[in-house]
């Protein structure tokens, strides 16, 4: 069960965001390991390297111009939103904006 993605690198490989095999009833507990992001060879679909993540990964990986960098968004971010916590609160704009700001 995973609502991750795969993504083509510039160098032909494939990158991967999922969840790990048997995650399903923990990819919902922070940290959780259930997460995986992974290199798969375009050529011959070879795996090149694996990294468990700390939470679900149910996004699409970003690979840089160059391929050394993968930036992705981890279930964390989906699960624990702190949008959530705006939700039906009859929040004002400048509320909502104050809650976003940095």
């Amino acid at each position: 069960m995973t609502d991750g993605g795969a993504t083509l690198g510039p160098d032909g490989s494939l990158y991967t965001c999922s969840n790990g095999p048997f995650t399903i009833a923990s990819m919902n507990d922070k940290g959780s390991n259930a997460g995986r992001a992974r290199k798969y060879r375009g050529s011959d679909g070879a795996l090149l390297w694996e990294v468990t993540l700390s939470s679900a990964c149910m996004n699409f990986p970003s690979i840089s111009p160059d391929g050394e960098t993968m930036i992705l968004a981890d279930g964390a971010n989906v699960i624990f939103a702190p949008t959530k916590d705006l939700y039906g609160q009859n929040k004002s704009q400048e509320e909502i904006d104050e809650f976003y700001a940095f």
